[in-house]
């Protein structure tokens, strides 16, 4: 590439778009960083963040980058956006909550593609169910901005088919139902059929990911994959505990929902209440859950705690069981293994693309309660084969750099573009 093209990264909230643009910001051809609520100096986000304390201003904060400049960012829809963040907390039916969202992210979209058109850019990154609206301006337009799509979850409709089953294998105690039939969901799922079809190519995290976009009818040479990493600095085996006793402690981290395979955890929980190993189940819940409630007595719910009590947790457990439905990664499955913690990971979780099976935790298949058990019972049995496991786990979460990831993004969008 003689010339340097010109590259945008696109997201209006933020997942993990800061490392995207990173990566394509050491390659050389970083145009603009380009979203929404962003605490820029003299931006709305900095001023309001500024006056308020508490969780709002830590999420307010949270929305700004190490890894770029305020001259790499460009917001758009700003104020829109910072009223969303108090919109999705009092406005219990998401109606008004889903209108004000499309309106939104509209308005964002043609900001964008305005910016494509007066800059020449060359090729922009977006990401799923967000990129509809701007591909199919690109194309309406006739410009020859390469349109790139950043999978964070595998393919929308895929994962809505596997919840639909569930709903189904659950019955009357899913509450699943109300969810898929929702008009946000519809129009996440009506999204997502576009991309699919507009764009030039994927950027994947996972195996999985990749298998949902090629088992829909996505073009498998467009398909990229980038494995995230994770900052070992913080979570690690450094800090691990010598637990009391023989009992085996095992621990789940997430929004524990009927997505995240929490209904084949709950039956594990209940297969082992008369033995030693305790659980933990850290993350949001819906305490009215009938599926929950059976479980209540016998093993314990946090809710969702700060970093510091996590680390902290997760350095006094043995075993994670990550059951997920349909994931595109599972960062909490990582952190867990830097910490020494073996992973019982579903093949349907991203990160069960990063696990040595057999060597530094065990993948099965999603919505068995049965194999799970087998593999906690095994490790159970064997703590010599625990032990060793867990070495091999903090060993293979240290292997995975935020430096590679990079690499991997910036071969890709060379490869894209040329």
């Amino acid at each position: 590439m003689e010339n340097k093209p010109k590259v945008i990264v696109v997201h209006p909230d933020k997942q993990h778009s800061f490392m995207t643009a990173k990566a394509i910001k050491d390659m050389g051809v970083l145009d603009k960083y380009i979203t929404t609520v962003y605490d820029k100096n003299a931006s709305f986000t900095h001023i309001l963040a500024s006056l308020l304390k508490g969780n709002f201003r830590k999420k307010l904060k949270a929305h700004k980058s190490g890894l770029l400049e305020d001259s790499d960012v460009k917001q758009y829809a700003e104020l829109t956006s910072l009223f969303l963040f108090i919109l999705v907390r009092i406005d219990k039916t998401k109606r008004i909550y889903t209108m004000v969202k499309k309106m939104r992210d509209k308005a964002f979209n043609k900001k964008v593609v305005r910016y494509c058109r007066k800059n020449n850019i060359d090729a922009v990154i977006s990401f799923d169910t967000l990129s509809a609206e701007i591909f199919t301006d690109i194309d309406k337009l006739g410009l020859k901005t390469k349109k790139i799509i950043d999978m964070s979850a595998p393919y929308f409709p895929y994962m809505s088919d596997i919840f639909a089953r569930e709903a189904e294998a659950a019955g009357e105690k899913s509450k699943l139902y109300d969810e898929l039939a929702s008009e946000l969901y519809e129009h996440w799922k009506a999204q997502s059929k576009q991309e699919i079809r507009l764009a030039d190519a994927f950027l994947v995290a996972s195996d999985f990911t990749k298998k949902s976009l090629v088992e829909s009818g996505a073009d498998s040479d467009k398909i990229y994959k980038c494995l995230y990493g994770m900052n070992t600095g913080f979570f690690n085996a450094d800090e691990r505990t010598q637990k009391e006793g023989n009992g085996l402690n095992c621990i789940y981290v997430g929004n524990i929902t009927e997505q995240k395979g929490c209904r084949y955890l709950f039956e594990v929980i209940k297969k082992t209440q008369n033995t030693d190993i305790k659980f933990t189940l850290v993350g949001a819940y819906d305490a009215e859950n009938p599926m929950m409630k059976e479980c209540r007595e016998i093993c314990e719910f946090t809710g969702y705690i700060l970093a510091p009590e996590l680390k902290k947790r997760l350095s006094e457990s043995d075993v994670m069981i990550f059951p997920s439905l349909a994931d595109g990664f599972g960062f909490a499955v990582l952190e867990a293994m830097a910490c020494g913690v073996v992973p019982i990971c579903s093949h349907n979780a991203g990160v069960s693309s990063v696990i040595d099976e057999g060597v530094s935790g065990f993948c099965i298949d999603a919505q068995s309660w049965e194999q799970a058990l087998e593999k906690l019972m095994y490790l159970d049995e064997n703590r010599d084969v625990l032990k060793t496991m867990s070495e091999n786990a903090a060993a293979k979460a240290k292997s995975m750099t935020w430096e590679s990831y990079y690499k991997d993004v910036q071969n890709a969008v060379r490869d894209i573009i040329k």
